[in-house]
């Protein structure tokens, strides 16, 4: 156990609690040694191909989903009764499934793009 220095009141206080004992600011656990918040720096520069892709996906897939939805309630020949319904509602799920599945096989693209050219 050690004491830090509250960001708030800018008592000392233990790393242990989760807040400030003297003014009940919620106390982060990101204060971290110099060391390991340059390894943080890194982390987050992994995950920001990632995060991009992740991005790109959802948008993507979002288009899809608006695009679907436009065209089944403008078109007047599907018919809305429980079993088109049913039918559509398992259709977003597997839709929903596949864009999981592309944003994992994706990101590991990332990551082993990243790892080979580091």
């Amino acid at each position: 156990m050690s004491l830090i220095e509250c960001p708030e009141c800018e008592k000392e206080v233990s790393d242990t609690v989760n807040s400030c004992i003297h003014c009940g600011f919620t106390i982060s656990k990101s204060v971290e040694s110099p060391q390991s918040q340059a390894t943080n720096v890194v982390s987050d520069a992994d995950e920001g191909a990632e995060s991009t892709i992740n991005q790109m996906v959802d948008f993507l897939f979002g288009v899809m989903y608006l695009f679907l939805l436009y065209n089944i309630f403008t078109d007047d020949s599907i018919s809305m009764d429980g079993a088109s319904l049913f039918g559509l509602l398992i259709a977003f799920g597997l839709l929903y499934f596949f864009q999981k599945i592309v944003k994992g096989v994706l990101a590991t693209i990332a990551r082993s793009f990243e790892n080979t050219f580091k």
